[in-house]
């Protein structure tokens, strides 16, 4: 962390106060990192929307670095004093899925309650070692989505 302030021209105390450990800190630019290479859309087309994003992320799950994100957040939550601090790590995506339902007039389900019927199945599948494929999975969970909403 130090090295971090030092070449960033701040005191370490600085990034302590914004991280409280490294594994806080690499998320928070994974997440960064991740939002910027995978937009989630947010047209007011809920189908569509969804079915480019999963499409993508399904992709990406096939791909050597695609469990580097999980691994993160599994490290921050090892380090987080509790489960808020690591659920604030990964609010900015929690937001872009609202903001998605939100475009849709979705009111019967929240960002959070959307990625846990998105990501948290292709994930699971992934760490597992059997990713979904999108051909084929990427209207299923599309559905499974709409079902609820």
């Amino acid at each position: 962390m130090p090295a971090v302030a030092n070449r960033a021209g701040v005191h370490a105390t600085t990034v302590y106060r914004r991280w409280q450990t490294i594994e806080s800190l690499l998320l928070d630019v994974m997440v960064s990192d991740v939002r910027q290479a995978s937009p989630v859309p947010a047209t007011g087309d809920l189908r569509a929307d969804l079915t480019g994003y999963i499409g993508r992320l399904l992709t990406s799950l096939r791909g050597p670095h695609a469990l580097g994100l999980l691994r993160a957040l599994l490290a921050a939550s090892q380090a987080a004093p509790d489960l808020e601090a690591v659920s604030e790590l990964v609010k900015p995506r929690i937001d872009d899925f609202q903001a998605m339902l939100d475009a849709a007039d979705v009111t019967t389900i929240d960002g959070l309650g959307c990625i846990e019927l998105v990501i948290a199945p292709a994930y699971l599948w992934a760490q597992l070692g059997a990713p979904l494929d999108p051909a084929k999975d990427t209207e299923r969970l599309v559905n499974t989505v709409l079902r609820t909403v």
